[in-house]
């Protein structure tokens, strides 16, 4: 992870007309940094740590509210996602069991991170080396739920990288890719 990435990030997280890639700039949206005893209360909640580099951007840039799509989903007291969800929430909700769909599994360890609309959020594997990033998609579910979790073919640092310089993300998510 490099100093450079998260001045980077830091630098487009503080404009207001770059913070977010969609919805109204105009609102504030980045969260306050995140606290040792907020982020030790966070990954005690989750039952696993987060990744260096998101740890690091959650202390120093702000605790979500900036990057990718609607921006990042904080942690405990940040930026909540449109229904009011952090990210700890969402992982808790998602990885309940649906006594209506017994074929419902969450994977353990990917953490929903950005929001994008629809129900439609990019997660980190934080339990992998790397740090791979996946969309899940729930719109995608016509037969199994296997089909709603799309791999992103970027790591983590490499996700925050093509934001930092200004690559649409939104736009990588469904290319190349069959629709079933």
């Amino acid at each position: 992870m490099s100093d450079v990435l998260l001045a980077n990030v830091a630098r487009r997280a503080r404009d207001r007309r770059t913070q977010i890639d969609m919805g109204d700039l105009s609102v504030p949206k980045l969260g306050s940094p995140l606290t040792a005893l907020g982020l030790t209360k966070s990954e005690a909640a989750l039952g696993f740590e987060v990744p260096e580099l998101l740890k690091q951007l959650y202390q120093t840039v702000g605790n979500g509210g900036f990057g990718p799509g609607y921006g990042l989903i904080g942690l405990s007291g940040g930026t909540p996602d449109d229904l009011g969800r952090d990210a700890i929430q969402l992982y808790q909700f998602y990885s309940s069991a649906d006594p209506d769909d017994a074929d419902w599994r969450w994977p353990v360890g990917l953490l929903p991170i950005c929001h994008w609309g629809c129900a439609i959020y990019s997660c980190i594997e934080c339990k992998s080396d790397g740090n791979p990033m996946w969309v899940f998609d729930p719109n995608r579910h016509d037969q199994a739920w296997t089909q709603c979790f799309i791999p992103a073919k970027r790591t983590l640092e490499s996700w925050l990288e093509a934001w930092a310089v200004g690559t649409k993300l939104w736009n990588e998510m469904y290319v190349g890719r069959q629709e079933t």
